[in-house]
């Protein structure tokens, strides 16, 4: 164990060693529930500290960003076919906020339906499938 560090390296901390077992309930229940709100948090920050070093040392921003690039989630605009950035769903193109092709939501009603019933019965199929595996 390093004089800086508090837990011995290469083995895991445990957050809930000098907590009550209720204390420890409690925060392993709510870790489990804003776990995807803490990770995007942290993305987030890494994010923010990427671009930061970007700008401070431009040396590196040629290796920089193309990670910051690739690291963001798109989809393409299904009227123009340009780069959406999932956050914000906003085409910057088409100067207004678009869907995800591919989803059921933008197809027309008609098709929507006769998709959603294929789907439906994939799922009907496919459960049926898993039963006579179980047995």
């Amino acid at each position: 164990m390093s004089k800086d560090s508090k837990f011995e390296e290469g083995k895991p901390a445990d957050p809930t060693k000098n907590m009550s077992p209720e204390e420890a309930e409690e925060w392993k229940r709510m870790n489990e529930k804003y776990k995807e709100k803490f990770k995007k948090e942290r993305e987030s920050a890494l994010r923010d500290d990427l671009i930061r070093l970007a700008y401070n040392k431009p040396e590196l921003r040629g290796a920089l960003l193309p990670i910051l690039k690739e690291a963001a989630d798109t989809f393409e605009c299904p009227n123009c076919g340009t780069k959406v950035l999932e956050q914000t769903g906003y085409c910057v193109k088409c100067k207004k906020k678009v869907k995800k092709a591919g989803g059921l939501e933008n197809l027309p009603p008609a098709l929507r339906e006769q998709a959603e019933k294929k789907q439906e019965e994939a799922k009907k199929k496919k459960d049926k499938d898993d039963d006579k595996k179980d047995d």
